[in-house]
């Protein structure tokens, strides 16, 4: 029953995250929003309570006040994290100061707990695991503490952000990176049932000492204003993991995983070290820290999905089984159903997400990232379905003397070939649905457009163009151009959010982030020509821009045809008739 109340926990932000990335346009500070849900909410939880549980196996001894003390744990932090949110969604800066005290504070406690358990524990193999735990929660701390002084609406410019990359590292790298690699040292090889060695590159002498001083040089890079410093503090910690992922390659060569948990837990790996080396790239090469603090939030998806949410969901499918118990003939079944679309659901997950980092058009995006979010949530339903057949196995076995028959495992020789099939399908037709919502922004040019410029003769003149992007509007949003002269647009971007923009003849400008700007080439203008934004809504929201070409002959074709069914009158008057043309497509 304990493990059922505190399992609930999870499931119940994750869910909040998928409401929050379904409803997110209507709601204040969603970015944030959605990624605090899930690391905040759901994976915070989880490594609460998972490194406790790992803890109580590895020390062989219970914490101080069992589980009592747990209880208190996941119930400050939870109240924490709720009020850090309302406090941010509804402005309140007091609520996010209270909350934040509670997070920070309950990770020193989760951290010291820690500490006092592993000094009455009996000499163990891999008790010294339990250190990366006791780290992980002393980062979430420091890291919640900058968080806490970012809310601040006072705080502008460089300094905010050097406290956002800073708070990045320390909770990313520091909370959540530092109690993966200390859990996945021995859950990865167990995984895949492979054979786990009498030491670890984990548990290796100097591992951990260099993933803290790659963090403590992180941080002190961001306070003394040194960006390099911080992408050496980087790199540092990127040689331990590299020790590390070696080390997981070889237990996948020796037993390749045929699992859903397997195969989540594997990508989520891949995606955390590719993801800190474009942490340490993007710190180490930007030109500035406002720079660098927005080409770090390309890598925002790759650390939330790619690493956090697949190292969550490919964790819990192989342990809530074996917490929930009751045995081979009833944890088997449950496991099955929780790895069942395994294949598809990795695949999906991976392949949509590696289509969501590429420049592809905005609404190839919306639509990929709704199919990622759609598969990663399909695992609330398998989770729910898996834990009524654990209970309906269990009453079964309680009313019976022999308990049910288990199915025979199938993992390993499941068809591959279907699943894969599937799934490649799925994303590609979401990558034909979104080309199709905006072809132009995918540089398939509209014929009316293309022929217009194809029919001008260029006169040798360039017109040059400011646009400022203020407020989800071009400005000025409509501009006058010579026909035949080139057109040569410099865009700004003053506004809060990345824009873009598209023309109707298949030029595209790129994102261009806010403070930046972009010089866009036209092509010879030969008709009027429409173009808009094509960031998810903002054509919508009226973000449009229309060039109208000086001189331009009259639009000839359709519209200048004579009318076949009837003709002007015998006396020669015009007609309100000849402007009709009742035949003509709309």
């Amino acid at each position: 029953m304990w493990h059922l109340l505190t399992g609930y926990l999870v499931p119940a932000w994750l869910f909040l995250t998928v409401v929050a990335v379904l409803i997110h346009r209507f709601i204040p500070v969603a970015p944030w929003l959605m990624v605090h849900l899930l690391l905040l909410g759901a994976v915070s939880t989880a490594v609460l309570t998972w490194s406790q549980h790992f803890s109580d196996t590895l020390l062989r001894r219970k914490a101080p006040g069992g589980r009592a003390s747990m209880g208190v744990r996941l119930l400050a932090h939870t109240l924490g994290a709720v009020l850090v949110v309302t406090g941010m969604v509804g402005g309140w800066w007091p609520l996010v100061l209270v909350g934040g005290i509670l997070v920070g504070a309950n990770g020193l406690l989760h951290a010291g707990t820690l500490v006092v358990q592993s000094r009455g524990s009996l000499p163990a193999r891999f008790a010294p695991l339990v250190r990366y735990y006791m780290a992980a929660g002393v980062a979430l701390a420091i890291g919640v503490t900058l968080g806490v002084l970012m809310a601040r609406t006072d705080i502008e410019g460089e300094p905010f952000e050097r406290l956002f990359i800073a708070h990045i590292g320390l909770n990313l790298l520091g909370w959540v990176g530092l109690t993966v690699v200390g859990t996945v040292a021995l859950l990865w090889p167990t995984v895949l049932h492979s054979r786990v060695l009498q030491t670890t590159q984990a548990g290796a002498r100097g591992t951990l000492s260099l993933f803290l001083t790659g963090l403590a040089v992180l941080g002190l890079g961001c306070l003394i204003d040194q960006r390099l410093v911080a992408a050496a503090g980087v790199a540092l910690y990127l040689v331990a993991l590299g020790r590390v992922l070696v080390e997981a390659m070889q237990h996948a060569r020796r037993s390749p995983a045929i699992t859903f948990a397997g195969w989540s837990i594997g990508a989520a790996l891949a995606w955390f070290g590719l993801a800190c080396l474009g942490f340490g790239l993007v710190v180490g090469f930007a030109p500035t820290w406002a720079a660098a603090a927005d080409r770090l939030e390309l890598l925002v998806p790759a650390f939330l999905v790619g690493f956090a949410a697949q190292i969550l969901l490919g964790a819990l499918s192989y342990l809530l089984p074996v917490v929930l118990g009751g045995g081979p003939r009833i944890s088997g079944p449950t496991a099955r159903e929780l790895d069942r679309g395994g294949l598809f659901r990795v695949i999906v997950v991976n392949g949509g997400l590696s289509i969501y980092l590429l420049p592809v058009p905005s609404l190839v995006k919306v639509v990929v990232s709704l199919l990622v979010v759609g598969t990663l949530a399909a695992f609330l339903v398998v989770m729910t379905k898996a834990m009524r057949v654990n209970r309906r196995l269990r009453r079964a076995t309680d009313a019976t003397a022999a308990p049910p028959r288990p199915a025979v495992p199938a993992a390993a020789s499941r068809r591959r070939t279907g699943p894969t099939v599937t799934a490649v399908g799925a994303l590609l037709l979401a990558v034909t649905l979104g080309i199709a919502l905006d072809p132009a922004a995918a540089g398939i040019a509209s014929g009316a457009a293309s022929a217009g410029a194809a029919a001008s003769q260029a006169t040798g003149h360039t017109t040059t163009v400011d646009i400022v992007m203020k407020d989800t509007r071009f400005s000025p949003d409509t501009i006058e151009v010579p026909v035949g002269d080139a057109l040569v647009i410099n865009l700004t971007n003053s506004d809060d959010m990345v824009h873009n923009l598209v023309l109707a003849t298949g030029v595209v400008s790129g994102s261009v982030a806010p403070g930046t700007s972009k010089r866009v080439s036209g092509g010879v203008v030969g008709a009027d020509i429409d173009g808009w934004c094509s960031v998810a809504g903002h054509k919508q929201l009226g973000m449009t821009l229309t060039i109208v070409a000086v001189g331009a002959q009259p639009a000839t074709g359709d519209a200048a045809m004579p009318m076949e069914h009837g003709s002007a009158p015998s006396g020669g008057t015009p007609s309100a008739a000849d402007d009709l043309d009742l035949i003509r497509k709309p």
